[in-house]
């Protein structure tokens, strides 16, 4: 099994998204999001709405998240250039 959240750390960085704009469109704080980077499961909802705002797919490394049904109003998207970049 993939280690998820050094997956979404990967990401983040390679996009150069600031860390804490991201945390904020994920409804968690800077420090919250630091912790995910270093858990080995992510919550399918949370590696769902990061996929949504990175304009990434993790269903390419996380299959499973296929099989995760979202509600159409589960959040709102944000344009990724709306994200500051360190």
């Amino acid at each position: 099994m993939i280690h998820q959240g050094k997956l979404l750390k990967e990401v983040v960085y390679d996009r150069g998204v600031n860390k804490t704009d991201l945390a904020r469109n994920l409804g968690l704080s800077r420090q919250s999001l630091y912790q995910i980077f270093t858990r080995k499961s992510v919550p399918f909802r949370l590696l769902r709405k990061a996929g949504e705002l990175l304009r990434y797919d993790f269903a390419d490394h996380v299959p499973e998240l296929n099989t995760f049904p979202v509600p159409d109003s589960d959040f709102s998207l944000v344009d990724v250039s709306k994200l500051s970049h360190s």
